[in-house]
C-alpha cells in the first residue's frame, strides 16, 4: 500500500470516527455531537454535526484521490462519500427530532405535574422549559409572558412553533371556556405519546430495510477485498487503466443512488406517518 492510499483510507477511517456518536461525560446535555470552547468564563459547547465531519473528510479524501490516480478516481469516491454523508445527516436528524418530541412531552408532563401541586402557570412553565431541551428558550418566554399576566403573549410565543402550538391550543381552549388547564394539557400529553411512540414503531420497522441498503452498498467492498485476496488486483485495474476508471465510475455512481434512494424512501416513509 502506497502512502496516498494509506492516506486516503486513514481520511476514510477518520470519517467513520467522526460520523460515529461518543459518550460524552455526564452533565453535559447536547443535541448532537459537541466539543468544548476553550473559553474560560463559563463552559460553553459548539455543535460539531457528523455530516460536516465526515463532508470535511470526504473533501479532503477527493482531494487526495486526485492527486493519486485523476478526476476520475476523485469523482467516484466524492460520489460514494456524498451517499454516506446523506446517510449520515438523515440520521442525526432523525435521533435530533427524536430527542426534541422526547424532551417536550417531558416538558408537558412537568407543567402538569406542577399545575397539579398547585404551582401558578408562569411557575409551571419555568419548570417545564428546564427539561425542555431545545424548546426552553420558547418556554422561558412563555413564562415571563404569563407572570406579566400577557395571554396573548403566551399563545403567540406558543404557537411560533409548530412543535409547541399544542401547548398554545391548550391555553386558547382555558381563556375561552374557562376549564382548568389540566384538561387540555392532559389530551397534549396523550398526544405527544401516541406519536412519540409511533415514530418509534416505524424507525423500527425501517431500521432492516436501512441497514439492508447499507449492506448492500458495501458489498462492492467486499468483492473487491476477495479479489485482492486471490491476485486480481482489483484497484490497479479500477485505478490505472481507462476501462477500469469507467467501471469504478459507474460502479460508485449506481451504489451511491441505490444508497441515496433507499435513505430517501426510508425518510419518505417516516415523514407519511
Amino acid at each position: 500500500m502506497t502512502a496516498v492510499t494509506a492516506a486516503a483510507a486513514w481520511l476514510a477511517v477518520a470519517g467513520v470516527v467522526l460520523a460515529v456518536p461518543t459518550p460524552l461525560p455526564s452533565g453535559v446535555r447536547v443535541a448532537a455531537m459537541t466539543v468544548p470552547t476553550p473559553a474560560r468564563s463559563g463552559l460553553r459547547f459548539r455543535r460539531l454535526e457528523p455530516a460536516k465531519g465526515l463532508g470535511t473528510c470526504g473533501v479532503l479524501g477527493c482531494v487526495v484521490a486526485g492527486v493519486w490516480r485523476g478526476p476520475v478516481v476523485a469523482a467516484a469516491f466524492g460520489l460514494v462519500l456524498t451517499a454516506v454523508t446523506y446517510a449520515v445527516h438523515g440520521s442525526s436528524r432523525r435521533r435530533s427530532a427524536e430527542r426534541a418530541r422526547t424532551a417536550l412531552l417531558a416538558a408537558v408532563r412537568m407543567i402538569s405535574a406542577e399545575l397539579s401541586a398547585g404551582s401558578l402557570e408562569p411557575e409551571a412553565l419555568l419548570a417545564g422549559a428546564a427539561v425542555a431541551g431545545p424548546h426552553t428558550a420558547r418556554l422561558t418566554s412563555a413564562a415571563n409572558a404569563a407572570a406579566a399576566g400577557d395571554l396573548d403573549g403566551v399563545v403567540t410565543m406558543l404557537s411560533s412553533d409548530p412543535a409547541t402550538a399544542p401547548l398554545a391550543a391548550a391555553w386558547q381552549v382555558r381563556a375561552r371556556l374557562g376549564v382548568a388547564l389540566s384538561g387540555p394539557l392532559e389530551v397534549v400529553e396523550r398526544d405527544l405519546s401516541d406519536r412519540l411512540a409511533l415514530g418509534r414503531t416505524v424507525a423500527e420497522v425501517l431500521a432492516g430495510p436501512r441497514a439492508s441498503a447499507f449492506v448492500l452498498a458495501g458489498l462492492p467492498l467486499v468483492g473487491l477485498a476477495l479479489a485482492g485476496q486471490m491476485g486480481a488486483h482489483p484497484v490497479a485495474f479500477l485505478t490505472a487503466s481507462g476501462v477500469g476508471r469507467l467501471v469504478l465510475l459507474v460502479g460508485a455512481a449506481l451504489a451511491a443512488t441505490g444508497l441515496t434512494w433507499s435513505v430517501w424512501l426510508a425518510s419518505r416513509a417516516e415523514a407519511a406517518r
